[in-house]
Parts: C-alpha cells; sequence; structure tokens
C-alpha cells in the first residue's frame, strides 16, 4: 500500500482536529469515530478520500454561509448539472442552489435536553458540539434518532432576515456511522376490528391493562399545540376492512413518530391505554411511555384475541364514527367544520409545485402557476421550512374551491385537520426561505377568533395586504 501524499496526510489531520472539536462524544472516544467517518467516506467516494471536501461544523455553516447552497459528496460534475437542469422545469428563470464542496457530519435528534422536554416540538435537528440546527427529511426512520451520520447530499438555506439562523434540507439518506439497531419480535398484537369494541366498552379505561395495536396507516394528522402541548392523531385501519381506530401520541419522545408515519404503510404499535376527550367523551387509544412505533411484520407478531373481560358491554356507536369526528372535537380556537367555505367544495388529492409564496404570514402558496393552496386552517409547527419555490408537494385529502372569492384569481385547495401534506422533493434552485410566525400573527388571530370561512378569509388578507401596502 502506497504512503499517503502530503496533501493526503494534511487533510487527514485537519480531519482529526475536526473530530476533537466538533464530533460529540467521551473525551478520548473521537479518534475511534473519526476512523468510522473517514471508512464512509472512502465507501461513498469508491474508495478514495474526498481531498477537495473540507469539513464544517454546525456553528461555521450557520455564521459564514449567509446564502443557499448545496453540497453533493460522491456526486461528478455532469450528475450535478443534471440534476439542477431538472430543478428548473417548474421556474426556468430562477437560478439553481450553487455547489459548495463541505462534509456535514452530525447527530439526528429530535431537539431532547436533560431534564428539558418542553423543548421538543416534534421537529427534527442535526447537531454537533458546537452547535444544534433544524432539519427537514423526505424519509425517516426511528433508528436513526441519536445516532452519528455522514450527510452525502444536503442544501443549507438561510432565512430572509440574516439576524436568524437557517435549516438543513436532507436530499438524500444520512449515511450511519453505526451498524443497525436491533428489533423486537414475537410481539402480541390485536387488530383494529378486535380493538374496536374497546372504544365503546363501558368498563372505566383505568381497569384495562395496554395492548398493541397493529394496522395500515389511512390518516395522519398534523402536529397540533394545544396550552403549549403539543400532539398529534394516527388512524389505522384493519388490513381486511374499513375499521379504523384513532391513536393519540403526545409523549415528547414519540412526537418524531410524525416523520416516520406513511400513509399506506402498516404499523404496530405498542401499550396502548384507553383515554378519552374531555368535551366529547369520544374514545381513542393514547401511547404511553412504554410504547413503541414499528413496522409490521407477520413473521414478528401474533394474533392475541381479547378475553371477554376487555370486551365488556358495548354502545350502538362505532369507532370508525369517533375518528370521523375527532378532528372537529379537538380544543383549538375554531373547529373544523368552522374552518369550511360557505361554498361547496369537494376532497380531491394533488400533486403538484410550489411556484410562489403568496403570502406566507396567511398560509397562501401558490402551486403550478395557477393554484393557490392554503395551510392557514392547518398549523404547520415548523415554519413552513421546505416550503420554497421549486418544492413539489403531495395533498391528500384537501377541499377543492373553484371560486371562493369572485376577486381572487386563483382556485384554492385548502388543507384541514384531516388532510395530509407531504413534502416529495426539495427544491433545487436558491430560492429563499420566509418562515410563517404563528405568534402576533394577525391574519391567523382573525381566522380563528371569528371562525372565518374562505371567502371572508381570503377577503381579510386582501384587505390587510391593501393597508400594508399604502
Amino acid at each position: 500500500m502506497a504512503a499517503p501524499s502530503a496533501a493526503e496526510q494534511r487533510w487527514l489531520q485537519e480531519a482529526r482536529d475536526f473530530a476533537r472539536r466538533v464530533l460529540p462524544g467521551s473525551d478520548g472516544q473521537e479518534p475511534a469515530a473519526m476512523e468510522a467517518v473517514l471508512r464512509c467516506l472512502r465507501n461513498a467516494s469508491g474508495g478514495a478520500l474526498p481531498l477537495g471536501y473540507s469539513f464544517i461544523s454546525i456553528s461555521d455553516l450557520q455564521h459564514q454561509q449567509r446564502i443557499p447552497c448545496c453540497s453533493h459528496l460522491s456526486w461528478s460534475t455532469n450528475e450535478f448539472k443534471e440534476w439542477s437542469h431538472q430543478g428548473q422545469g417548474a421556474l426556468p428563470m430562477q437560478s439553481t442552489l450553487p455547489r459548495t464542496y463541505l462534509i456535514l457530519v452530525g447527530y439526528l435528534t429530535d431537539g431532547r435536553q436533560e431534564n428539558e422536554e418542553k423543548l421538543v416540538d416534534g421537529c427534527l435537528y442535526v447537531k454537533d458540539k458546537t452547535g444544534i440546527i433544524p432539519c427537514e427529511l423526505l424519509h425517516f426512520e426511528l433508528e436513526w434518532l441519536e445516532s452519528l451520520f455522514v450527510f452525502p447530499s444536503w442544501s443549507y438555506i438561510p432565512q430572509t432576515d440574516q439576524s436568524a439562523a437557517g435549516y438543513l434540507e436532507i436530499l438524500v439518506d444520512p449515511v450511519p456511522i453505526n451498524g443497525p439497531k436491533e428489533m423486537l419480535h414475537n410481539i402480541p398484537i390485536t387488530s383494529p376490528v378486535s380493538a374496536e369494541p374497546l372504544l365503546t366498552s363501558r368498563i372505566p379505561c383505568k381497569r384495562r391493562s395496554k395492548v398493541a395495536v397493529a394496522g395500515e396507516l389511512t390518516r395522519l394528522g398534523p402536529l397540533l399545540c394545544v396550552h403549549h402541548k403539543t400532539f398529534f392523531f394516527a388512524f389505522l385501519k384493519c388490513f381486511s376492512s374499513a375499521v379504523c381506530v384513532p391513536v393519540l401520541v403526545q409523549k415528547p419522545s414519540q412526537l418524531v413518530w410524525h416523520h416516520v408515519f406513511q400513509l399506506g404503510h402498516r404499523y404496530t404499535i405498542t401499550g396502548l391505554s384507553m383515554s378519552s376527550l374531555k368535551k366529547s367523551g369520544q374514545r381513542m387509544f393514547i401511547t404511553s411511555v412504554s410504547s413503541c412505533l414499528l413496522p409490521y411484520c407477520a413473521e414478528q407478531v401474533r394474533e392475541q384475541p381479547l378475553n371477554s373481560a376487555w370486551q365488556g358491554e358495548s354502545t350502538q356507536s362505532s369507532s370508525l364514527e369517533t375518528a370521523e369526528h375527532l378532528s372537529g372535537s379537538l380544543e383549538l380556537g375554531a373547529e373544523e367544520e368552522k374552518s369550511r367555505s360557505t361554498k361547496e367544495s369537494r376532497i380531491i388529492s394533488y400533486v403538484g409545485f410550489v411556484t410562489k409564496i403568496l403570502n406566507v404570514q396567511a398560509g397562501l402558496f401558490l402551486l403550478d402557476n395557477q393554484i393557490c393552496l392554503c395551510l392557514a386552517y392547518r398549523p404547520l409547527l415548523n415554519s413552513a421550512r421546505g416550503f420554497r419555490p421549486g418544492t413539489c408537494v403531495e395533498l391528500t385529502d384537501v377541499h377543492l374551491l373553484q371560486k371562493p372569492l369572485v376577486s381572487f384569481p386563483f382556485t384554492v385547495l385548502a388543507a384541514c385537520l384531516s388532510s395530509t401534506v407531504v413534502l416529495k422533493s426539495f427544491s433545487r434552485l436558491s430560492t429563499p426561505f420566509q418562515p410563517l410566525n404563528s405568534s402576533g400573527n394577525l391574519c391567523l388571530q382573525l381566522l380563528f377568533r371569528f371562525s372565518l370561512g374562505m371567502p371572508l378569509y381570503l377577503w381579510l388578507v386582501s384587505l390587510l395586504e391593501m393597508f400594508e401596502e399604502r
């Protein structure tokens, strides 16, 4: 084996200095962690070290990078040009993200600090010794949490306000430094068909033991924050029927599940107990501290029938009806039913590209230069990160309103609490990030205070824009 060149020796020394300064972990463990990082880099670069790249810490990225940029560790120049060219299809007049040659290494975390679970907001972050930065991923696995990664392809998007830090868009799956974690096996589960009678049983919830329920994710509610508590609803459907049961997820350590769930995929949730909404009394399953989210695997589970003591005496109502009305029963300043337009709308699904930000504080975005997407009725706790011009968005169960207001030039797709909004690909364009501020947001305050329908809300937004211009 040939001795390393002088350039390679200098690069390796800089890498080791970076590990001691940046990589989290116990003192003295940095050399082993750096060797694992170097193995990943060699694998990503076909066996050679990427000497044309330099390491960068989270702190340096936030303080030194003032314009949007992207880094692609293993891509050739032609591959980058092809990727950039494809991104200009929706907005040909926009410039593509400039490429930098930086290596990003860090831990994926949900932001929890020791004894400070109040900081958990359901968002994901990349951290090292120097700092922590929000990130958006198109795909996430639970075993990635608190693991060390090399990020081969990513974009850094600063805010339009230079005094505020930006965020990361992770373009491809990160490369783990350590091997995958072991999965649980032989789990006793209950199907939604068997679990349905529990939601209508008259036996007090506290007298029941915990169960594991397996089913197909048929609906995923947004992350909501009510009275400083963040939570979301997931709805699991039976594999062979339309029976559906609601699951409330509100433990701080489990909010990250929202990034894992995908519609149509099958899951097992363990450690579920029973609870009910205070005002309506509607019942649902609720996760406990011991609950786990697992991908459903028929070989790793066994069906467990419920005994008669569990099933108890049922009423005539069905859990499917309970699931349908849960969104409207939440304690939000305005109910979903009140957010519907006075004009008739129909429910559709749609995939399109964000081509313009009409009014980020009002939650209005333009899709494909012809359709307005309204997200005002569906809270976005991540400040609308990722919603830049050029981003591809998949919408499920949104309201289509052909002409909600005579003076409004676009057809509207309005997302409610029953809608699902998923980013399918990030923008490849050098477009800015304009954060949505929920606190002090006059549009949203008036919307929920007066329970405005879509026509009145669009009229209100136009008036506020007129006042601001004058």
